[in-house]
């Protein structure tokens, strides 16, 4: 089913959306390292950095279902029945990265010997999650990722 075949197409709105935000990160990191290079305030920059992603793409998939990137890409996240997603799918869409943007505050409170051990934890279940989601999406269908299956969505080709 040609609608479906979108994950090249993910990888390249991902990208793209990456360069979208990437001025945001500059921006906020420069600050950061200019004002106060704290492990503090690095860890409270990068939650802010995640957290300002995780709302974009919560915010473009809700009104739009797309973000640029997907727009450029020329697909579209729709309900599992192809209608517009609700703001809880949108949510739940980007939990896992909205869950990392919050473990990154939790750093800044973290004991000096337990920030290494959390971040590397954290580290590793994004990659499990990464690696899971892509093999996911790889063996059905519809190409659903993880993520997908967790808010109830699909992602379509608007080209077709």
């Amino acid at each position: 089913m040609e609608k479906y075949e979108t994950l090249g197409k993910r990888f390249v709105a991902a990208f793209v959306d990456s360069l979208i935000l990437a001025p945001v990160n500059l921006v906020i990191s420069f600050a950061t390292i200019f004002f106060s290079s704290s492990a503090t305030a690095v860890a409270v920059s990068s939650a802010v950095v995640g957290l300002i992603s995780v709302f974009y793409y919560i915010l473009a998939h809700y009104y739009y279902g797309q973000t640029v990137g997907k727009i450029l890409a020329k697909v579209k996240v729709l309900d599992d029945s192809e209608k517009q997603i609700n703001f809880g799918q949108a949510v739940l869409r980007s939990f896992p990265q909205l869950i990392m943007a919050m473990f990154a505050v939790s750093f800044s409170t973290a004991e000096k010997g337990t920030t290494g051990i959390v971040g590397t934890l954290i580290y590793w279940l994004v990659m499990i999650f990464s690696i899971a989601d892509v093999l996911v999406c790889l063996l059905n269908e519809k190409r659903r990722a993880l993520h997908d299956f967790i808010a109830g969505t699909i992602v379509v080709r608007t080209d077709v």
